[in-house]
């Protein structure tokens, strides 16, 4: 199903909905009250919207094929809420006779919004329709646009109406430290949290807004705000110099003190086997909960309980742990735990050993010195893995947030070595490597993950290295005129990660 078929798809779906209802417009679009059809409106609707409209404006480089499709079905859906609000139910009605779409609910075997053939025939006629009746031109491409809109203090009196329809929000200082109060002082719900914090799209924005997280992390009963919440978190502790040990202990404090709370004990973690959650919800946040406690490096220090389990369970067997049903998080943090002191050698052969191939490569996606780098690097090209696997761990090392000197090394590597992965990647695709397609994203996402100033000249080799691989005439120029754009992307980046440090040590300070 390509992009514009999935977009006009679901605005079918849901003006087939609203033409079942009886319901007034304001009560069917409102979310709180419509729990079977108002999460169409949701924040996490909101943000696949977003995240698409800063990838098809270029600020965003590394999406894959899920993303793109859930920004086109969000695109799709907040058309069909403005065609809903704009127009009378009557004339929507008349259109949809007029083409045909029946008006339906979802017992039909095949709905008509899920025949691909007849959606793709129908898209033009469609749009064209319900723009003479607004009176205006180019609706398919109205939610695409990533125009800003300046967010100002005053403007945050009615969030929910700033929130109606996906944009570039981009919030004066006033406005973020006004949110920011109303989320502390819980005068305004969590949906809206989590709209205000999911548009937030740089670092330098992103600091200023950890009281708000903490609230949410620590007081929300939605789950999705809580993630966002994780979120910007997570953009938060990038942020952190490595060699600060000061402000990483209190950092990491803060993180304890906000998700220990929502384990209780080490007793679920040991039996976690042994008991079901009511909601596959609840599970995941569980599980979210415990990757964020076992990436803390001082949680020998925070809880002695935990880490003695840790290093008890750390002397058996990976496979062991696995049939045992030991979550991942805890069987990487274990495994650590019980591997300082030895070298990076013995460290990473034991990996390769004991942890099947795709959690091997999650387990070394964070290496923290060159040296560890090197090992995963020289691994991923010596042929032994699976093909698929390739991408994937090339890729994780650039996206994930690493130590200062670590990023730049990788980036180099990379340049290095760019035939050798290009031979690699036709092994997984010959027609992808033709067109240089699998570097290309390996090269967005070092660009997506740059955060300092050494990169850069490692992103200009290996954009410079790209250029230099054997390619189609006719590709050439386009090729190069993303990779150049991809690196003046990456400046503004790394000017954002600087600002948004400087400002966050301040503040972790005081």
């Amino acid at each position: 199903m390509n992009e514009q078929v999935i977009r006009t798809a679901n605005l079918i779906w849901v003006i087939q909905h609203y033409l079942l209802t009886d319901e007034p417009l304001e009560n069917w679009l409102d979310t709180e009250n419509n729990p079977e059809l108002g999460g169409l409106f949701s924040p996490a609707i909101f943000q696949d919207a977003q995240i698409y409209q800063r990838y098809l404006a270029g600020k965003l480089r590394d999406v894959g094929f899920d993303t793109i499709n859930a920004g086109e079905r969000a695109i799709g859906i907040y058309t069909a809420r403005y065609i809903i609000e704009k127009l009378p139910k009557e004339t929507i009605e008349a259109i949809a006779n007029s083409l045909k779409i029946p008006i339906e609910d979802e017992t039909k075997k095949k709905p008509f919004c899920e025949d691909t053939e007849k959606v793709s025939k129908l898209s033009n006629k469609l749009y064209e329709a319900f723009e003479k009746a607004l009176g205006e031109t180019k609706l398919k491409y109205k939610f695409q646009s990533f125009e800003p809109i300046y967010v100002t203090k005053e403007m945050l009196e009615s969030p929910e109406k700033l929130f109606r329809y996906p944009h570039h929000l981009i919030f004066t200082e006033n406005a973020i430290e006004t949110m920011v109060k109303k989320i502390r002082e819980r005068k305004v719900s969590p949906r809206i949290a989590d709209y205000f914090l999911g548009s937030l799209d740089t670092y330098e924005d992103s600091v200023p807004a950890l009281p708000a997280v903490e609230v949410i992390i620590e007081h929300a009963e939605n789950t999705h705000a809580v993630w966002t919440a994780g979120d910007t978190l997570n953009l938060i502790w990038k942020l952190l110099p490595g060699d600060d040990d000061f402000l990483s202990e209190r950092f990491e404090r803060l993180v304890y003190q906000l998700y220990w709370p929502k384990i209780g004990s080490t007793w679920p973690i040991i039996h976690y086997s042994r008991f079901e959650f009511k909601e596959e919800q609840d599970d995941n946040l569980f599980r979210d909960s415990l990757g964020w406690l076992m990436s803390l490096k001082t949680i020998e220090k925070l809880n002695p309980e935990l880490a003695h389990y840790l290093h008890f369970l750390g002397g058996y067997d990976m496979v062991d742990q696995i049939q045992s049903g030991i979550p991942e998080p805890v069987r990487f943090r274990a495994f650590a735990i019980n591997s300082e002191g030895k070298t990076s050698k013995a460290v990473f052969n034991r990996v390769i050993k004991e942890f099947a191939e795709q959690e091997a490569l999650s387990y070394l996606a964070h290496p923290e010195g060159t040296e560890e780098a090197k090992l995963v690097i020289d691994y991923a090209l010596s042929g032994k893995l699976d093909p698929e696997n390739v991408p994937f761990i090339i890729e994780k090392l650039v996206i994930n947030g690493n130590y200062s000197g670590v990023g730049p090394y990788i980036i180099n590597r990379y340049a290095k070595d760019a035939e050798t992965l290009e031979k690699l990647f036709k092994k997984l695709d010959k027609e992808e490597s033709k067109n240089h397609n699998i570097i290309i994203s390996i090269f967005d996402a070092a660009v997506d993950g740059a955060s300092e100033k050494a990169e850069l000249p490692a992103l200009k080799k290996f954009a410079d290295s790209i250029k230099a691989l054997p390619t189609k005439k006719d590709l050439k120029e386009g090729i190069a005129h993303h990779l150049d754009r991809g690196l003046l992307l990456a400046e503004d980046t790394v000017k954002d990660f600087e600002r948004a440090r400087k400002k966050l040590i301040e503040q972790l300070a005081y």
